[in-house]
């Protein structure tokens, strides 16, 4: 069973995260601002991170630079979630270390087409 850890802001959107990809596979931890998330990272050591862009306090680029600025949590697979489709940000993000990037809302069988893809690396 692979563990995976949502990051966001919004309640409904780690719910809606939840809900479309637990079951048997994976089992879903949560955390609600980049802070909490960094702290559960390196607690849980979670297979894959799902995490958002745009949070108060340490945003999602500057979370994910901080978790690949650390030994333990640097080789966790990081995919941004984001409703900001612009190039710069991607780019960004994916200089910063993530390994995918998806746009708000997400389809729910290429979120588990991916996470299939990263959480077993």
């Amino acid at each position: 069973m692979k563990k995976i850890l949502i990051i966001d802001d919004e309640e409904l959107n780690r719910k809606l995260v939840r809900e479309s990809i637990e079951g048997p596979e994976f089992v879903v931890i949560e955390a609600e601002d980049g802070s909490d998330g960094i702290y559960l990272a390196k607690k849980e050591m979670p297979d894959l991170i799902l995490l958002d862009l745009a949070m108060p306090d340490v945003d999602g680029i500057e979370t994910c630079k901080r978790l690949k600025e650390v030994e333990k949590t640097r080789d966790i697979p990081i995919i941004m979630l984001s409703a900001i489709n612009e190039k710069k940000l991607i780019d960004i993000a994916l200089k910063q270390g993530a390994a995918d990037y998806f746009v708000k809302p997400i389809k729910q069988a290429e979120l588990l087409s991916t996470i299939n893809k990263w959480a077993g690396k």
